[in-house]
């Protein structure tokens, strides 16, 4: 059960936010630990989707991956539904 429970945790509170002046993912790994990467739009260098496989395909979801300048980290939305307009949206925000 704690098992089941864990995994629900893991997936609902795994955010990723997109404003008009910020990108936010926020990851919980455990119930005691979390990861928060925050980058300003004007700091994205590339943004990528990638979705691969049957049920990706099918079901069109995917990852979005987003690069930033210099040494900053790299920011990583996992299972996104509708990837391509996630891209789209974050490319408008952004300018390009």
């Amino acid at each position: 059960m704690s098992y089941v429970w864990f995994n629900i945790l893991n997936w609902f509170f795994n955010v990723g936010v997109v404003t008009n002046q910020r990108i936010v993912d926020i990851d919980f790994s455990s119930v005691i630990y979390k990861e928060v990467t925050e980058t300003r739009l004007d700091k994205v260098e590339d943004i990528t989707s990638k979705s691969g496989g049957y049920f990706e395909s099918f079901f069109d979801y995917g990852d979005v991956f987003v690069q930033t300048a210099g040494k900053e980290a790299f920011i990583e939305f996992l299972n996104v539904p509708r990837p391509s307009d996630a891209v789209r949206i974050i490319s408008e925000l952004i300018g390009r």
